[in-house]
């Protein structure tokens, strides 16, 4: 006989059979509008700290020189609102 501490504790199960092939059923579906209600905040809403040139530079030239510029603009700010 194992000791008590050893033994395997069987507990009631709180929910039905059906709930965990339920929630396998859903959670693709969950993660899916998830997802698309994550691009669609992140693609409506404007940012008014990034600038339509700043834009304009990573469309047209990649996200390398469109950090350059961000990094300037971002020099040029600090200049202009500090002594």
């Amino acid at each position: 006989m194992q000791p008590k501490c050893v033994q395997p504790r069987l507990l009631p199960t709180s929910c039905s059979p059906v709930c965990p092939p339920s929630l396998a059923a859903l959670l693709p579906w969950a993660v899916f509008f998830h997802c698309l209600f994550g691009l669609w905040q992140h693609t409506y809403f404007m940012l008014d700290n990034i600038d339509n040139e700043t834009t304009a530079v990573f469309i047209q030239l990649g996200q390398g020189a469109a950090m350059a510029h961000l990094a300037a603009a971002n020099e040029r700010y600090l200049k202009a609102t500090r002594p």
